[in-house]
């Protein structure tokens, strides 16, 4: 998943009870998964009996897939001047630093990146825009189309009309985004109107990514979740991932992602039975993270050797 909101400034007394809570929620959180699973392991094995084992396959490419995806908005927003970021390298950086993601806190994949991204001369002022628009626009944009799709296919009773107040807050936010980029992140200074609509257009490809592969991981279980449009599940990961990521006592929105998705899917299974199967999700991420970090070594390594054969100097650092 997307990782949680970091920052560059120093922990604020809210920031610090945020973590405590953290501290206290994430037991309780898998605890209940666990249980929800002992509770219903009998319909959790007859559905992981029928389980389509090759779509799990297909989800883990897509999640792959849409790490191509994810660089764009660093090489977009950070670009500028006299400096340049190339893809290949926005890529290399994102992809050696996955395993940071499952370090506790949830920011580290973001402190690694910026950290590389700032030693290859990227400007501060930029990295500070970087780090705002990738944290603001990743649940803005989710629950504003993912609540659209809930409300356009459920109307607003019950799921329906949560999604439709989350759509409003997603648009009210990425309107808000431009004014409160330059007061509070640009310093008063002009905001880069062009790069945030591209930046827009970055997040939902990625978004397109990985709910396609959250949308495959669900088809693979049809005796948990039948008769589902493809869109519908989409757009229950997209809105379901911004409520995780704005409930801040739960790193990486464990244990509220999978209620909420598992609520609003609405299968046979009970809810806590369905979100004690979600969590599988999180095990496609893994070993799809786990795959991409070792393609991108490789692909460095082959460039590295070709640069070498060829007796000239590395083009970008790797």
């Amino acid at each position: 998943m997307p990782d949680e909101p970091s920052s560059p400034l120093k922990k604020s007394p809210l920031r610090r009870a945020a973590g405590v809570a953290k501290l206290l929620f994430t037991p309780v959180a898998v605890a209940f998964i666990l249980w929800a699973g002992w509770m219903n392991r009998q319909s959790l094995a007859s559905t992981l009996q029928t389980a389509l084992w090759g779509r799990l396959a297909l989800s883990a490419l897509l999640w792959a897939a849409a790490h191509f995806a994810a660089p764009i908005m660093a090489c977009l927003v950070l670009s500028g001047g006299s400096f340049k970021l190339d893809y290949l390298s926005a890529y290399d950086i994102h992809a050696k630093n996955l395993p940071a993601r499952y370090i506790p806190g949830g920011v580290w994949h973001s402190v690694g990146r910026v950290a590389a991204f700032h030693a290859l001369g990227a400007p501060a002022r930029r990295l500070i825009l970087f780090v705002f628009l990738e944290n603001s626009l990743a649940p803005a944009t989710g629950f504003l189309f993912g609540g659209l799709i809930v409300t356009g296919l459920r109307g607003l009773a019950g799921w329906g009309g949560v999604g439709a107040a989350g759509a409003a807050v997603g648009a009210a936010a990425l309107l808000a985004l431009p004014a409160i980029g330059r007061r509070f992140v640009l310093g008063g200074e002009p905001f880069p109107t062009a790069v945030f609509i591209k930046a827009c257009g970055a997040m939902i490809l990625f978004w397109a990514g990985i709910a396609s592969s959250f949308t495959v991981f669900v088809s693979a279980f049809p005796d948990a979740f039948s008769r589902l449009a493809p869109i519908s599940v989409a757009g229950t990961y997209m809105f379901s991932w911004a409520a995780g990521n704005l409930a801040i006592f739960a790193p990486q929105g464990i244990g509220v992602f999978e209620t909420v998705a598992a609520g609003i899917l609405n299968g046979s299974l009970s809810v806590g039975a369905a979100a004690a199967l979600l969590v599988a999700f999180r095990g496609v991420a893994l070993v799809s993270d786990a795959g991409s970090f070792l393609l991108a070594r490789l692909v460095v390594m082959i460039l590295r050797n070709r640069e070498k054969n060829e007796g000239g100097r590395p083009k970008r650092p790797m």
